[in-house]
This record gives C-alpha cells, structure tokens and sequence, in this order.
C-alpha cells in the first residue's frame, strides 16, 4: 500500500475520492482554527455563549437572530469588563463601562484608527468584494473626489439640490393639514446624490428607472452581505459568486449610466474645461489611473457613492427619528426653527 492509497483508500471511485479529500480538508480547516485558537489573546477575555472550536458555532448562528439579548448578558454578567461573542467569521469584543470608553477615544490613531474601524464596518454590511466587485479600494479616488469637490461644491449646488428637495416633498409628502400616514420607504428615493445627474437633468422615465435601480440595489446590497456573513470566510469567495442578484442590479444601472458617462469622458478629452460640475465630472478630474478613466469603472464607482449615500443618510435619519420619539419636548423647537 504507497501513501497515497493509504490517505485516499483503496476505493479509487470518484466519488470517494472526493469524499476522503473533503474529509482530510476539514479535519485540516479544524486542526489550524485549533492551533489559532489556543494561541489567540482573545482567550483571556471572557465569552458570553459558547468558546469551543465548535460549540462556538452555535452561538454564532443565534447571534443572527439574538443578538441584542447576547450583548445584554454580557452587559449584566460582566460590568467594567471586556466579553466577546461568537460570529459566523470573527469574535465580537464589546467595551463595557465608561472607563473603556474613555480609553477608546483616548487611543491615539496608530493604535487604534477610526478609518480603518469604518472600513471594516462598511466591508461587512456590503461585502464590497462579492457584491460591487474587487479592486474598488484599490486606488479609491472616489473618496478624493467625496473629500474635496463635493464639498466645495456644496454652496454651487446649493440651487440644484433645493430643487430636489422640493420635488421630492412635493411627489411623496402630501399637502394635507392634518395627521397622515407616510411610508418611510419612500424617503429612499429621496435621499440619493444629486449631483450625480447632469445638470441638463434625465427626461423622467430614466430618472423614475435610476431611482428604482438605486432603492433596490441598496436593499440587495445590504441582504446579500448578510447571507455571506452566515459562511465561513474559506466559503465566502464561493457564496459570493453565486448570488447574482445584485450583479442584475448593477448590469442595470451600467445600462442606464454608460451612454452619459461615455458621453462626459469624450466631452473631457474635446473641452476639459467646460464639464459641468458634478460627480460624473469629479471622478474624471480626480482619476490617479487609466482604468479609472473607462466607462465601467466610473459608473460602478457613481453607483457605490449612491448607494453610501443611501445607506449612510437611511442610518441617520432612523437615528434622528428614534431620538425624537424619546424626546418629543424637542419637536416645538424644531418646528420653529424650520418656519420660513
């Protein structure tokens, strides 16, 4: 018998071979998270749930459905302490007590950086490798873009952007006097990036289909990330792959967006100075790289800046809401700060 019978087995079938391989691959998976595990520092903080190799498994999947109650354990149990708790992919470590706290805004950024923290947070509510595609943070010059000329251009666009304000109020919130009920769904359509249409403005029928694009790319997005969030990293790649629904998605909004785009950058190489100014514009000027200057890397890089613009605007809105209900001694005062 030579080693490689002996490790596969005299049956030579496909199928068992496939099976003994598949054996000799988890019992390997399980022998590095081991190893990995008794060597971690997270092993001198205490677990809320179960820690084993494997038992920590089952407190990952209740964490998708119990989350909340997992972190109140932790609070009650361990007050003025650090606990983790067990996800599908990495452990949860959770701060508790004012004195952490201080400590974390105290920490100076090369021990623990703020922008780093929001990358990470924003790669696992996106999963921007599987869903937006590889490569986008490669050379993120959008963020550039973000950073200075929107900014700047806030005061130019100011016009631009009441006019949106005040269709949007006009379409989805009635005239109405009295109490109504509002579907906070359709806030969604509003609260998209302006800028990102030429000034000339769409005719209505691709503007009504890029913000359906847009308020249905932000939902699979989010919904997808938290189906791949359920597997292993080793099986992420795989996972990934094979949800498509949000690659439909931006197959649409490339269709709507290619011509305009495709339009700008000829226009950018006749008479760089007369772009208009907007953000298909913004990435052209900010572009640090040639593949930055093709059609299919600005639109993808338009629809990722949409859709933080949704997601990141969605969050404070629900937040403000939130804070209101709490506070509702607060709502007089806005009111008259906000009549003309």
């Amino acid at each position: 018998m030579d080693f490689t019978e002996g490790i596969l087995g005299a049956d030579t079938s496909l199928a068992a071979v496939a099976a003994r391989l598949g054996m000799v691959f988890c019992l390997g998976y399980g022998l590095i998270r081991y190893v990995n595990a008794k060597r971690s520092p997270l092993n001198a903080i205490p677990t809320v749930g179960y820690s084993g190799i494997l038992t920590s498994y089952i407190t990952a999947f209740q964490w998708s459905t119990k989350g909340r109650d997992l972190i109140q354990e932790g609070y009650d149990k361990y007050p003025g302490r650090a606990f983790k708790v067990a996800t599908i992919s990495k452990w949860v470590v959770v701060l508790n007590g004012p004195q952490h706290v201080d400590d974390v805004r105290k920490a100076p950024e090369d021990v623990l950086s703020f922008d780093i923290a929001i990358q990470e947070i924003f790669e696992q509510t996106t999963q921007a490798e599987y869903t937006f595609g590889a490569g986008l943070d490669t050379h993120p010059h959008h963020i550039a873009a973000i950073r200075s000329q929107i900014t700047r251009g806030m005061v130019g666009g100011y016009d631009d952007l009441k006019d949106e304000v005040m269709e949007v109020c006009n379409e989805y919130i009635s005239q109405s006097d009295g109490w109504y009920n509002f579907p906070t769904k359709s806030l969604t359509k509003s609260e998209i990036v302006p800028d990102t249409k030429p000034k000339s403005r769409w005719p209505p029928a691709i503007n009504a289909d890029y913000l359906n694009v847009l308020e249905r790319l932000t939902l699979d997005v989010t919904n997808t990330a938290k189906i791949i969030n359920i597997f292993p990293n080793v099986l992420k790649p795989l996972v990934g792959r094979s949800l498509r629904t949000v690659t439909r998605k931006l197959d649409e909004g490339h269709r709507l967006l290619s011509p305009l785009v495709e339009e700008r950058l000829n226009q950018s190489k006749i008479d760089p100075d007369s772009l208009p100014s907007d953000l298909v514009s913004w990435l052209i000027n900010t572009a640090t790289h040639d593949y930055h200057l093709t059609v299919y890397d600005l639109v993808t890089r338009i629809l990722v800046v949409n859709f933080t613009a949704i997601h990141t605007t969605t969050m404070a809105f629900t937040q403000a809401m939130y804070d209101l209900a709490v506070h509702p001694e607060y709502v007089k005062e806005l009111r008259e700060e906000l009549k003309p």
